[in-house]
């Protein structure tokens, strides 16, 4: 981008590196190097706005606004929302909010309801309680009643199709007003709230039995963090809570549910072994009530009326490109019908600091799940028929299939789907998707930098090989940079391994291998890092 002599306003990240300042303008990309600027009280890396105007063969950096942070947090979510432009769409005055009306409704207030959410959770959209019988349990999932808040096609609906996802950044910007996302759709405990409930019988081996849905009034008994629930877990739930009975029991029906889902040939990621957390018991009541809405919706409704979750089993050519990665190592294995049966075994050949790292690069063999109006299978849980409907605060899909549900079980007319719909949802994830992964990345880069690393010797995993360099993950940091081809000498290059000439002999390298690297150079806001190879 060409700077003329006239000043242009912009903002971006006033970065200290070996005692000089650059600047890396947000929006252009741009690095400016060599820039002259009134440097009193600046800190190593701060968010500015400003003028640049180009003079004397030198950047001149005047009206210089700096944007205060409390936290990395804060300065990470300042620049995302600067980046994509995000901000709440809802005009106060436009928002009309209906009173809740209990009538007609199953209550369950005097069901011990609880929820289990991460420390700064905010939006609270689904409640558990279960009962434990003789030869079965009993699960009630209650989720938060959205749809009776957002009519079709109201101003609100308009816009929460619009956002299609909350987005969670330092604060969250949430799909819905902030009346009822962080209220009147939140089940906080001790308070009345209108919610849709899932109850399912469900065996002693983690066999649903039966279902069935209908509207209710819960009241949240207790609001759990999950590191509460795991302190209890660890501790063989010997506890003073008044629900460490009901946990107890959650957490054995959420084993046997896991147990079943893996006999079935569903995938797991990077789970610790031997404990089966809080955010794991979540995460299996949650699946299981969306799959039996899934059976239900799919037996009752009318064709491409419901959003499904799809999710395709792995094209012929990824299998391929896995085996063929597993083949570098000469690890043995049977052929299966799920090709990540042997994942757990192979990842035990490396070093436990690095499994994470090297089993999240593993995703890269499957494929994307969508949202389907007709697909309803999801191959990595192993389900014939899934969906999602336990988060309609953040999730405008479960919304619909809410709206869709309650339809059927009042035998009310169901219509087909606007199939603009679906597409607008699956745009709106992939935004959001690289929203979040901006922030993430954006988040580990900088806490990475303040750790002063330039000219540092730090151990990275090769998790990527291609004829234009080596990506390496810093072990410590989960921060990727590249070995970049003009950086070293290509011999010979593979799929998942290379030949380089280092430092005058040949070195071969693979997938997976530990090497030593150094930085070269940053760009933080375009998240790129530049290694060279230790010496």
């Amino acid at each position: 981008m060409k700077i003329s002599s006239r000043p242009y306003k912009t903002t971006g990240l006033l970065v200290k590196k070996n005692n000089k300042f650059f600047f890396e303008d947000l929006f252009s990309k741009k690095i400016f190097k060599n820039i002259t600027f009134n440097a009193k009280n600046f800190f190593d890396i701060q968010l500015i706005s400003c003028e640049i105007q180009f003079s004397n063969r030198k950047y001149i950096l005047k009206n210089i606004n700096v944007k205060h942070s409390n936290s990395l947090e804060n300065l990470i979510g300042e620049i995302t929302k600067k980046k994509f432009d995000l901000k709440n769409h809802y005009r106060k005055k436009d928002i009309e909010i209906k009173s809740p009306t209990p009538e007609g409704r199953t209550d369950l207030t005097n069901l011990d309801f609880i929820t289990i959410d991460g420390e700064d959770a905010k939006d609270f959209d689904d409640a558990v309680y279960c009962t434990k019988e003789k030869d079965h349990y009993k699960l009630y999932v209650a989720v938060a009643d959205v749809s009776f808040y957002v009519d079709e096609d109201s101003y609100i609906d308009k816009i929460a199709l619009a956002n299609s996802f909350s987005i969670y950044l330092d604060q969250s910007i949430p799909m819905l007003p902030n009346e009822l996302s962080d209220d009147l759709c939140s089940l906080k405990p001790n308070v009345n709230r209108m919610a849709v409930v899932c109850e399912i019988v469900i065996n002693q081996t983690g066999i649903v039995k039966s279902y069935k849905f209908y509207e209710s009034i819960i009241n949240s008994k207790k609001r759990f963090t999950y590191d509460e629930v795991n302190r209890i877990i660890k501790n063989n739930f010997e506890s003073d809570s008044d629900f460490k009975f009901l946990l107890e029991s959650l957490h054995e029906l959420a084993l046997k549910l896991n147990t079943e889902r893996v006999n079935n040939g569903a995938l797991l990621f990077n789970h610790t072994k031997g404990f089966f957390s809080a955010e794991r018991v979540i995460e299996e009541l949650m699946l299981i009530a969306n799959k039996s809405v899934a059976i239900f919706l799919h037996t009752k409704s009318k064709k491409n009326s419901i959003i499904f979750r799809h999710h395709p089993k792995s094209s012929i050519e990824k299998e391929k490109d896995f085996k063929s990665l597993i083949n570098v190592f000469d690890f043995k294995y049977e052929e299966k019908d799920f090709f990540f049966d042997y994942l757990d075994s192979f990842l035990e050949n490396f070093d436990a600091n690095n499994r994470k790292i090297i089993g999240t690069s593993f995703l890269c063999f499957l494929e994307k799940a969508v949202y389907d109006s007709n697909q309803s299978s999801h191959y990595a849980l192993a389900f014939e028929k899934y969906l999602h409907f336990t988060s309609p605060i953040r999730r405008y899909p479960d919304l619909i299939n809410h709206r869709t549900l309650k339809k059927i079980v009042k035998n009310e007319t169901v219509t087909r789907l606007d199939p603009s719909v679906v597409s607008i949802i699956n745009n709106k994830e992939n935004e959001v998707e690289e929203i979040h992964y901006y922030y993430k990345n954006l988040f580990n880069l900088i806490k990475f930098y303040n750790t002063k690393p330039i000219n540092k010797v730090l151990k990275g995993i090769i998790t990527g090989i291609s004829d234009f360099g080596i990506f390496i993950t810093l072990r410590d940091f989960d921060v990727t940079g590249l070995l970049h081809k003009r950086n070293i000498k290509i011999i010979e290059f593979q799929k998942h391994k290379i030949k380089i000439l280092h430092h005058g002999e040949a070195l071969d390298l693979r997938i997976f291998d530990e090497v030593a690297v150094k930085i070269l150079f940053l760009e933080i806001l375009n998240l790129k890092v530049d290694l060279s190879l230790k010496k």
